[in-house]
């Protein structure tokens, strides 16, 4: 079902995919856990004859210098065609200076 990470951290009701080993987190730093957290390069695969899917996560946001917003983009392929992209909205914000 999930595709390209390295690892998945699982809680109640909820997995997210880690780009590090979930064993590993306690050895590394505040901010090279949140990259890790972030799910960038993850793949969602499955299989539907539904014509509706939604997707609901939990962005993470890099605190630019600037205070300018850097949104997640989440595509959509079907078939090997991007169909769609929609963009995330808030989120939680990592700024790496306070790690």
């Amino acid at each position: 079902m999930l595709d390209g990470q390295i690892d998945i951290r699982r809680r109640p009701g909820s997995i997210q995919p880690m780009r590090l080993p979930v064993a590993e987190l306690p050895f590394y730093d505040a901010f090279t856990q949140w990259v890790g957290s972030c799910a960038t390069g993850c793949r969602l695969r499955f299989s539907t004859d539904s014509t509706t899917v939604k997707l609901t996560a939990t962005q993470h946001l890099l605190a630019l210098p600037n205070d300018g917003e850097r949104r997640g983009a989440y595509d959509l392929y079907v078939d090997g065609h991007l169909v769609a992209r929609g963009w995330g909205e808030g989120g939680a914000e990592m700024n790496p200076r306070a790690a």
